[in-house]
């Protein structure tokens, strides 16, 4: 990430040269705008005083001189372009870090017994993961509160003050409460993970176990979750399978990754 940051800051200040005039924005400020930045915040509140002092100062020789009113004009049109490029870049290069990132992320162990069209019948591996209760089972308050609080923690709200690794997919059971859980990555075990900051963040061992699985893409929500909830119900009892009660929604994306979204409803099987 940090190369692709100076990467990103490289191709901002080459977007600038191009877009802008130079010599305009060099007689007008005692800074040059290709200083080097510590950080994206430093150049575009740069970049945002120079082109301020610029309108203000073509605003001020003549508001009603026509070529004035162009040049102001040409300016705001490339403002604009500046920022869309800027955030183009911006969006594509995070895109293809998460993309990425996903490669690497440690992720359940499970092997696929069979395959029945829509649906795959699965056999996980015992695993140890950091949960948390939450009184509601909807999807959109409780995966924003339960991530925050776990996310918290592995990210170093714990009596260590170390980080831990993400790992993937995020786990919600589909009760009346719902409770998400991280997995543990495999190098630690109950005895030696970091304390919680937060008391309601337990730890669990959860047994091997063989469930049905079923995939969908895009954004979840409470309405989706329900039809594929119904679609591995209706595909199991096309095939005579025995299923529990026990349903769990993973997802496998970070909120803002747009490509290649991937979301599971799992169900326990008798």
């Amino acid at each position: 990430w940090a190369m692709m940051q100076k990467f990103l800051i490289f191709f901002i200040r080459y977007i600038i040269f191009k877009v802008t005039n130079i010599s305009e924005l060099k007689s007008r400020s005692n800074k040059n705008i290709f200083e080097k930045h510590s950080n994206f915040g430093s150049l575009f509140v740069n970049i945002y005083q120079k082109y301020k002092t610029l309108v203000t100062e073509y605003t001020n020789l003549n508001i009603y001189n026509p070529s004035i009113i162009k040049i102001n004009i040409l300016m705001r049109i490339k403002i604009i372009l500046l920022i869309l490029g800027i955030i183009t870049i911006f969006f594509i290069i995070s895109q293809l870090y998460f993309m990425s990132s996903q490669k690497n992320i440690e992720k359940y162990s499970f092997k696929v017994l069979e395959t029945y069209d829509e649906i795959e019948i699965r056999q996980y591996e015992a695993s140890l993961v950091t949960s948390v209760q939450l009184s509601s089972n909807d999807y959109k308050k409780s995966s924003s509160k339960g991530f925050s609080i776990l996310a918290g923690y592995i990210f170093g709200g714990n009596d260590k003050n170390e980080k831990i690794a993400m790992t993937s997919p995020v786990a919600m059971t589909l009760k009346d409460s719902t409770t998400m859980m991280f997995l543990v990555p495999k190098k630690y075990s109950k005895e030696n993970l970091p304390t919680p900051n937060d008391a309601s963040i337990e730890f669990k061992k959860m047994p091997a176990k063989k469930v049905a699985a079923i995939s969908f893409g895009g954004w979840a929500d409470d309405a989706k979750i329900n039809l594929y909830k119904r679609k591995l119900i209706a595909a199991l009892d096309s095939k005579g399978i025995g299923y529990t009660n026990s349903f769990s929604f993973l997802g496998y994306n970070a909120p803002v990754e747009v490509f290649n979204r991937k979301n599971e409803i799992i169900v326990e099987l008798e």
